[in-house]
């Protein structure tokens, strides 16, 4: 009988994802969990297991397609079987859409208890989860607990698994381990996948990419996909639901300079140094918690205001804008 493969859902906010790359061709044999497809949500790339061992065919979507979570994009056959028309497929159940994405563990890793959402988040933010402290039954690994322990346990030094960058998992692990930044990696492989081979490249010989469009005569369109379109898209809801506000005056801040400079200089050799704007965070958090109307969402029904204060500090990449969010910084 045909196996229908969907698209996962890899987060609860998650209603589409785009096909980057089929890592497969109509009528190959596969094995269950064997890597068929790359997609990409606007956080991460994944790969998308086979959910059966047979020959895959049938393909319901092309490499750029945005798929909604739950669509069929192809078909597990035995040999001999035909995959059904269009019009046959599978109406979504509720167990489809809660299929989990196949993650593949590293054998070092296989012996941590975790759950796959936070298999998926430390995948992705180059986290060993043998430095994440388990606050789940049994010493179980949750997703809180990762995003806790990148908020205030060792941090990763480098953006390794930057959304939207095209690599295979042999390349992200490299990146992780190597501490490389994969954006800044050329990709020799399709539509510029980073491989393994790139990343020991890049790692004996790092170059920074200047990707440029050649504008002459007609104007260049420059697809957004992946983070770039969510960026876009939340600068446009931002500008849209929130009232901007600006008010400008000047501060004297030469005693917090001066501060500044006084604990850089008792820091020990090859420690990172206190920013100017880790100070800015660490006074606003401060403003904050002295005046709770500002730390607020206005709703119909009245304020509500916020018992924590988490500032988010925009981060440019090569790759866009991200804005991590810097939880209870008046505590810190």
């Amino acid at each position: 009988m045909a196996k229908a493969v969907i698209m996962p859902k890899f987060g609860m906010a998650q209603e589409e994802a785009t096909i980057v790359e089929w890592l497969v061709k109509e009528g190959d044999f596969v094995e269950n969990d064997d890597p068929i497809a790359e997609v990409t949500t606007d956080k991460v790339n994944m790969e998308v297991g086979a959910p059966a061992e047979g020959y895959i065919r049938g393909f319901r979507f092309q490499e750029g397609d945005t798929v909604p979570v739950t669509k069929v994009i192809a078909y597990i056959l035995k040999e001999g079987e035909e995959p059904p028309t269009v019009d046959e497929d599978p109406i979504p159940t509720v167990e489809a859409e809660r299929t989990e994405p196949t993650v593949k563990v590293e054998p070092a890793l296989e012996e941590v208890k975790a759950s796959p959402v936070a298999r998926r988040v430390a995948d992705a933010q180059g986290v060993q989860l043998t430095q994440v402290a388990g606050s789940g039954r049994d010493g179980r690994i949750t997703r809180a607990d990762v995003e806790r322990h990148l908020t205030t346990g060792t941090p990763a030094a480098v953006v390794s698994d930057v959304a939207g960058v095209r690599a295979t998992p042999a390349a992200r692990r490299v990146a992780r381990e190597r501490q490389l930044d994969l954006s800044l990696i050329p990709g020799s492989g399709p539509h510029g996948r980073v491989q393994e081979a790139d990343a020991h490249a890049f790692q004996a010989a790092p170059r920074m990419p200047a990707p440029s469009y050649a504008v002459t005569g007609e104007p260049v369109l420059v697809p957004l996909e992946g983070m770039r379109k969510t960026i876009a898209e939340r600068m446009q809801a931002s500008a849209q639901n929130a009232p901007h506000i600006s008010f400008t005056l000047n501060v004297d801040m030469s005693r917090v300079i001066a501060f500044r400079n006084s604990v850089n200089e008792r820091l020990p050799a090859g420690q990172t140094k206190v920013s100017m704007t880790a100070l800015i965070v660490k006074l606003t958090a401060w403003a904050l918690r002295r005046h709770p109307f500002m730390n607020a969402y206005m709703r119909d029904d009245g304020v509500l205001l916020l018992p924590n204060v988490n500032i988010g500090v925009a981060v440019a990449l090569e790759s866009g804008l991200i804005v991590p969010v810097v939880r209870d910084a008046d505590q810190k």
